[in-house]
């Protein structure tokens, strides 16, 4: 069993994921028959994940990572593959919502995990850096003018850079039904920063967060003008309950893959499927993949080096497993 990541965003956690299983985590993708595989930012790369899953019968775990509302549904790859594997999605609520789509198997809620920065200085440069909706962040940015705002940028080590700056982090929602955004409000936290979010409908996780967070009905109508007493830090979050899911995920993730082995030995992959792959399906995979020249064989997300001092950051605390690996 090992990790890849089809995104730069996720590299952080899928070092951590192996190095809590010591599991290899791959950055090229050169599999064998009946590799078992943890996904990340399987969407990147779905038509071609399920060719290559159908051709040598591998098992895959999907770490899924985007909201139900997201475009990515629309691809009829990404939910074919997503429904005939495991999963581990990062919320209760937004599983729920998917799950009146697509018939699914979630073995666990997903924990982002990062690395404490105790570096991050205390004054900081800017006042908001603002992530989320691209039409509210405009909005806010037209209401306050005169806030000092980091440069944009999508790339996460400068953004990791820009929040080590700034004060306060804004997380814009898409909708008023927004799942939590759990990934951006770590990495925040991780950086130093104060996270702001909007109230929404996934009550029961703002609740659990509220003690790290500030909420606002309105989120812009938050001022960066008025001194806000300081919410807890990612240390004590991982205290309450942060060790506990990551153990949580280690051994749901252990169980899928006991589950994958025992579902291969009893039928052929995909055989519990509603249907094989359609011809023409294969036929649409086989164009594109000789279009760009054959790279689901090849694939390595955009370089962004995993910190190489993760491993050694006394953030990370062992946790219990009843296996190393499978």
């Amino acid at each position: 069993m090992y990790i890849v990541s089809f995104h730069p965003r996720f590299n952080e956690n899928a070092l951590f994921l192996s190095k809590r299983l010591t599991i290899p985590f791959i950055l090229h993708l050169n599999p064998k028959e009946g590799d078992t595989i943890l996904v990340f930012g399987a969407y990147e790369k779905a038509d071609q994940l399920l060719y290559i899953q159908e051709t040598l019968k591998l098992k895959y775990m999907i770490i899924q990572s985007e909201p139900y509302h997201s475009e990515i549904f629309d691809n009829k790859y990404y939910n074919r593959l997503i429904h005939q594997n495991p999963l581990l999605d990062y919320s209760r609520y937004n599983t729920q919502y998917i799950k009146e789509r697509i018939p699914l198997k979630v073995y666990s809620f997903y924990f982002y995990e990062f690395m404490l920065h105790k570096d991050a200085p205390k004054e900081r440069s800017y006042d908001i850096l603002l992530l989320g909706d691209v039409k509210r962040i405009d909005e806010y940015k037209r209401l306050n003018p005169s806030c000092k705002y980091p440069p944009d940028s999508t790339d996460p080590q400068s953004l990791l850079t820009n929040m080590k700056e700034t004060k306060y982090v804004l997380i814009m929602p898409t909708t008023d039904k927004d799942p939590f955004d759990v990934y951006h409000v770590h990495r925040a936290l991780t950086a130093g920063c104060q996270v702001v979010c909007q109230r929404g409908a996934d009550i029961q996780t703002e609740k659990k967060y509220s003690k790290y967070i500030h909420l606002e009905q309105n989120i812009l109508d938050f001022s960066w003008l008025l001194e806000k007493e300081p919410t807890q830090s990612y240390s004590q979050l991982m205290e309450e309950f942060g060790y506990f899911e990551v153990e949580t995920n280690l051994k749901q993730i252990l169980f899928a893959a006991r589950s994958l082995e025992s579902r291969s030995l009893e039928s052929p992959l995909g055989s519990n499927t509603d249907e094989p792959m359609h011809k023409i399906e294969e036929e649409v995979i086989r164009q594109e993949k000789k279009k760009n020249g054959d790279p689901s064989l090849q694939v390595q997300p955009p370089a962004e080096p995993a910190h190489s001092d993760i491993l050694s950051n006394p953030s990370i605390r062992r946790t219990r497993t009843t296996s190393n690996s499978v």
